[in-house]
C-alpha cells in the first residue's frame, strides 16, 4: 500500500507555470469566469421558450456560452500549458456534439429547412461548451457548492414565481375574463365566436390552474424542480453535525423543499413525480444516506412530506383526477413513441434532422391520435428520431459514463466532514464561491436586460417587478445557505441522484431540446463528475483524471473555439437578430411593412417567419385591389415560403386555402390547379387528417377532378369518424361542402362529434 500510495504521487501532475504572470493572469480570471458560468445557469431558465427550433430565443445564451467557452481557453492558451479534465466521459460529449452538428448538416443537405436544423445544432453546440466551462472551471468543492445553491436559490425563487401565479395572477385573470369574455378577447388582440370550438379551447387552457413560472409549459417547470428537489433532499440527510449554523441551514432547506414539493404537486406532472421516487431510490442506495432514514430528521422530512400532500389536496393541487387521467396520459405517450419509431425506421442514420421533429411527425401521425406535437415526450426517441442513431448511442454512452465514473461513491460509508482549519487555498475557494453567487444574482439582471441586445428574439423577457422579486428571494436563500456553501459537503452521489430523477422524467414529459430544462442536466453531470475528480484523492490511491495539454493544442482549441463563435454569430445570432428586428418594424409601421419584410429575408437566408409573412401581407394586397401583377407578387412570396420551409403540411395548406380564395372570387383555372397541387402536398405530409382531406377534396372539385374530389371527400369523413377528439373533427361548413360531393357519406362522425361537445 505505502509503494501504492507513493507512485501515486509520483504521478501528481505538476502545478509549476512556465512564467508566473500568466498563470496569475488565468487564476485571476476563473472566478471571473465561473461567475459567468453562474450567470447563464441562471438566466436560461428565466426565458420562456417551447420552440427554439423556430425562434431561436437561445442565440443570445449561445453566443454567450461560447464566448465564455472561448475566454477560457485563450487564457489557458497565454498560460502555455494547462492541467484539463479529460477522460471518457469528455470524448463522449464531444462525440455526440460533432454527430449531432454532422447530423444537422445532413439535414441541410437533404432539403429539410434549413433555419430549425441551424437553431438546434448551435442549440447543442452551446451544451458542450457549458459543460466543459462548468467542468473544468470548478477546482474546489466549495465552488461546487456554490454552483448548486444558486441553482436551489433559483428554484425557489421560481417557486416563488408559481406560487403567485396559481393563488393571485391566474385567478385575477380568470375572473376579468369571466367579468366580459368579448372585452378580454378584444384586449388580448382575439376573437372567437362563442360556442365556437376555438373559444371551447381558448376557454379549456385558460381555466388551467397549474402554474408555469416562467416556463412556458407547466411540465417545464415540473422537469426543472425535480432534480434540485432531490439536491435539496440530499443536501439535507448528508448535512454534517458539526457544521456550524446548522438549524439555520436545515430550517432553509426544509422550507425550501417543502415550497418545492408544493409546486411540484400544483403541476400535477406524474413523470416528475417518478424521476423524483427514482432518484430518491437512488439516493436511498447510499450507506452513508441509510443510515439517516431512521433518525429523528427522516422523520421530520416524513412529516413534513404528509403536510405538503395535505395542503396540495386542500388546494386543487392533488385530486383523484390526476391518478384516473394516468392511464390516459400514459396511451397517448404509447401513440407519440409509436410515431416516432416509424420515423426512425425510415430514416434510422441521420435522423429527419434537428428541430424537425414536428413537420416530420405529421407524416406517421396516427389517425386517432390527439395533437400535433413538437417532441416524442421521450428525450431518447426525440434525439433518436431527430439527429439519429449515432448521435442517441453517444448521448446514451455519455449519460452512462457519468454514471459510472460517479457510482462508486454510493461504497462511501463515512460521512464526509467540513474543512476545520482555513488555509490560503481554503480562502481563494470562499473568494470564487463569492463570485458564483454574485454571478447568479447578475443573471436576474441578464435575463431583463437581454432584450435590449437580443430584441425580438426574446420574446417574453423577465419583467422589472419579477426581476426584483427574483433578486430579493434567491439574496435571501444565499445569505441563508452560506455556512454550507463554506463549509457543508456535496457528496457526487446527490448530483447523480438527481441526473437519473430527471432523465427519468424526461423519458416521459421530453424536454432535451428546451435549453431552460434541459441546461440542468449538462450542469448536474458536470458537478456530479467533477466533485467525484474532488473526492478521489481524499478517498483512494487515484488521482484525479488530468491531462496537460502544452501551447499547440491549446491553440488549436482557442483557435476552434474562435471560429465557432464566430460560425455562431455569422449564422445563429447575427441573422436571427437582424431579421426579428426588421419585423418589428414591419409590424410598427403597415405602410411600410414590405419594405422591411424584404429586409429581414435578406437578412436571414434561412428564415421562413418572414417570407411567411411576406405572403400573408401580398394576399391580403391581392385581395384589396385583385390584379394580375398583385397574384403574380404573392404567388412569388408564397413559394419563397414552401422553399424554405418544403416539409410543412401547415404551410402548404395555408397556401392551398389562398390559392382557393383567389379561385373562388375570380374562377381562375390556374389559381385552382395550384390550390390542388398546394392541398396535395399538404395531404402527402399529413395524411391522417379529415381536415387535409376535406380542403384537397374541395380543391379537387374546383380544378375539375371529380374522382379525386370523392375520393378524399370520402377518406375525409373516415377519418372523421375515427377521430375521438372534438378539436380534431370536421366543422359544421365544411362538413356540409363535402356532402355535395359526397351525398350519400356516413355522418356517423358528426354524431360521434356532438357527442363529444356533450
Amino acid at each position: 500500500m505505502a509503494k501504492s500510495v507513493s507512485r501515486s504521487r509520483e504521478k501528481r501532475p505538476s502545478t509549476e507555470p512556465r512564467s508566473a504572470a500568466p498563470v496569475e493572469a488565468f487564476d485571476r480570471a476563473r472566478p471571473w469566469l465561473l461567475a459567468g458560468a453562474a450567470l447563464l445557469c441562471v438566466a436560461r431558465p428565466l426565458i420562456p421558450s417551447i420552440h427554439v427550433e423556430l425562434q431561436g430565443n437561445d442565440a443570445p445564451f449561445v453566443m454567450l456560452w461560447l464566448i465564455l467557452f472561448s475566454l477560457s481557453l485563450a487564457l489557458l492558451w497565454r498560460q502555455g500549458e494547462a492541467w484539463l479534465r479529460a477522460e471518457f466521459i469528455d470524448l463522449a460529449l464531444l462525440v455526440t456534439v460533432a454527430l449531432y452538428a454532422a447530423s444537422g448538416l445532413v439535414a441541410c443537405w437533404n432539403g429539410a429547412a434549413p433555419r430549425p436544423a441551424i437553431n438546434m445544432t448551435w442549440t447543442w453546440i452551446g451544451y458542450g461548451a457549458a459543460f466543459f466551462v462548468v467542468r473544468q472551471l470548478l477546482r474546489t468543492p466549495a465552488e461546487a457548492r456554490a454552483l448548486a445553491a444558486v441553482m436551489i436559490a433559483l428554484a425557489a425563487t421560481s417557486c416563488g414565481y408559481a406560487l403567485h401565479e396559481y393563488f393571485i395572477s391566474q385567478p385575477a385573470t380568470v375572473a376579468e375574463y369571466e367579468r366580459d369574455p368579448e372585452a378580454a378577447l378584444r384586449d388580448a388582440g382575439m376573437w372567437f365566436p362563442p360556442g365556437s370550438r376555438e373559444r371551447y379551447l381558448f376557454e379549456q387552457r385558460l381555466h388551467s390552474i397549474e402554474p408555469t413560472a416562467t416556463f412556458a409549459l407547466t411540465n417545464s417547470l415540473a422537469g426543472f424542480l425535480t432534480p434540485w428537489l432531490l439536491v435539496l433532499a440530499g443536501a439535507i440527510v448528508t448535512l454534517p453535525a458539526r457544521l456550524g449554523s446548522r438549524k439555520r441551514i436545515l430550517s432553509t432547506f426544509a422550507a425550501t423543499g417543502a415550497a418545492l414539493l408544493l409546486v411540484l404537486l400544483l403541476t400535477k406532472s406524474r413523470s416528475a413525480v417518478v424521476g423524483l421516487s427514482a432518484g430518491a431510490a437512488l439516493l436511498a442506495l447510499s450507506p452513508s444516506i441509510r443510515r439517516h432514514l431512521f433518525t429523528r430528521r427522516a422523520a421530520a422530512i416524513v412529516g413534513l412530506l404528509l403536510v405538503v400532500i395535505v395542503v396540495a389536496v386542500a388546494t386543487g393541487g392533488v385530486d383523484i383526477e390526476v391518478l384516473a387521467e394516468a392511464p390516459k396520459s400514459l396511451a397517448y405517450r404509447f401513440e407519440y413513441w409509436r410515431a416516432s419509431w416509424s420515423l426512425i425506421a425510415a430514416q434510422p442514420v441521420w435522423g429527419v434532422g434537428p428541430g424537425e421533429f414536428k413537420d416530420a411527425y405529421s407524416t406517421v401521425k396516427l389517425p386517432t391520435a390527439s395533437e400535433e406535437i413538437s417532441d416524442p415526450h421521450n428525450f431518447v426517441l426525440e434525439i433518436w428520431s431527430t439527429a439519429g442513431t449515432l448521435v442517441a448511442a453517444a448521448f446514451v454512452g455519455f449519460l452512462l459514463s457519468v454514471f459510472w465514473r460517479t457510482w462508486p461513491s454510493l461504497r462511501g460509508s463515512e460521512d464526509p466532514a467540513p474543512a476545520t482549519a482555513p488555509s490560503a487555498a481554503a480562502r481563494a475557494a470562499d473568494r470564487s464561491a463569492r463570485m458564483i453567487a454574485w454571478g447568479g444574482l447578475a443573471g436576474f439582471l441578464l435575463a431583463f436586460l437581454v432584450p435590449f441586445f437580443a430584441g425580438p428574439v426574446i420574446d417574453v423577457p423577465l419583467s422589472l417587478v419579477a426581476t426584483v422579486g427574483g433578486l430579493a428571494i434567491s439574496g435571501t436563500m444565499l445569505w441563508l445557505l452560506w455556512p454550507w456553501v463554506a463549509d457543508g459537503v456535496l457528496p457526487p452521489l446527490v448530483p447523480l441522484a438527481a441526473l437519473v430523477g430527471m432523465t427519468v422524467n424526461l423519458l416521459a414529459a421530453g424536454g432535451i431540446g428546451h435549453p431552460g430544462v434541459a441546461g440542468s442536466l449538462w450542469l448536474l453531470a458536470a458537478l456530479a463528475t467533477t466533485l467525484r475528480d474532488l473526492d478521489e484523492p481524499a478517498t483512494t490511491t487515484s488521482m484525479p483524471r488530468l491531462q496537460r495539454l502544452g501551447p499547440t493544442p491549446l491553440a488549436l482549441a482557442t483557435c476552434l473555439a474562435l471560429f465557432l463563435s464566430v460560425a455562431a454569430a455569422a449564422t445563429l445570432y447575427h441573422p436571427l437578430v437582424m431579421s426579428q428586428l426588421a419585423i418589428a418594424a414591419a409590424q410598427a409601421e403597415p405602410n411600410r411593412a414590405e419594405e422591411f419584410l424584404d429586409e429581414a429575408i435578406a437578412a436571414d437566408p434561412f428564415g421562413y417567419d418572414a417570407p411567411r409573412r411576406m405572403a400573408q401581407l401580398r394576399f391580403e394586397q391581392w385581395r384589396r385591389q385583385p390584379s394580375e401583377l398583385s397574384r403574380k407578387s404573392f404567388a412569388a412570396a408564397a413559394d419563397l415560403w414552401l422553399e424554405r420551409r418544403p416539409g410543412s403540411s401547415e404551410a402548404w395548406s395555408q397556401v392551398g386555402a389562398w390559392q382557393m380564395t383567389i379561385f373562388e372570387q375570380t374562377a381562375d383555372p390556374q389559381a385552382a390547379r395550384a390550390a390542388l397541387e398546394a392541398c396535395r402536398r399538404a395531404v402527402e405530409l399529413y395524411p391522417h387528417q379529415g381536415v387535409r382531406r376535406a380542403r384537397l377534396a374541395l380543391a379537387a372539385s374546383a380544378a375539375g377532378d371529380r374522382t379525386t374530389a370523392q375520393a378524399e371527400a370520402s377518406e375525409a369523413f373516415r377519418l372523421d369518424a375515427i377521430m375521438p377528439h372534438a378539436e380534431q373533427k370536421l366543422d359544421e361548413t365544411l362538413r356540409a361542402r363535402l356532402k355535395e360531393l359526397v351525398p350519400n357519406a356516413s355522418d356517423d362522425g358528426q354524431r360521434s362529434s356532438s357527442a363529444d361537445k356533450m
